[in-house]
């Protein structure tokens, strides 16, 4: 409505089903901003709400305590260079859409946005654990970082 047209179900995962169990094995304990995005656009809502339906928390400012930045373009900012000096990953949306479509947590250095040469790089998250059977079924195999 925002943007007064219709929506294809293939410009964002949230437009059909996600067939994902949710909350995602190793969510739970990450904190996340997005950056890049225009103020109040689908793209920047949708992506916040997948983020939620993962089962991370959406921090609307960056802080030390976010565990990554989603960024919905190249490098750049004042929140890209304070996520490159906490060494916090920033990874573009089709992380998200990767962790969705295994069905857990996976590791960011395949996927992060690089800052240019000789800016500090980022720590790579690793990918979540594999629950085991029984954690599984508990919704364990959350892995936390901070």
């Amino acid at each position: 409505l925002q943007q007064r047209r219709v929506l294809s179900v293939s410009e964002h995962p949230l437009l059909k089903p996600l067939e994902a169990r949710l909350p995602l094995p190793g969510f739970r304990e990450l904190k996340m901003s997005l950056t890049g995005f225009e103020a109040e656009s689908a793209g920047r809502e949708l992506t916040a709400r997948l983020v939620s339906l993962l089962g991370a928390k959406v921090q609307e400012k960056f802080k030390r305590s976010s565990t990554h930045l989603v960024a919905a373009g190249e490098w750049g900012g004042d929140k890209c260079k304070r996520a490159a000096e906490l060494r916090t990953p920033v990874v573009p949306v089709s992380w998200l859409l990767e962790c969705v479509n295994r069905g857990t947590c996976v590791g960011t250095s395949p996927f992060e946005v690089l800052p240019p040469a000789g800016a500090p790089a980022a720590v790579p998250f690793p990918a979540a654990a594999p629950p085991a059977a029984t954690s599984a079924a508990a919704g364990g195999g959350a892995m936390a970082h901070d």
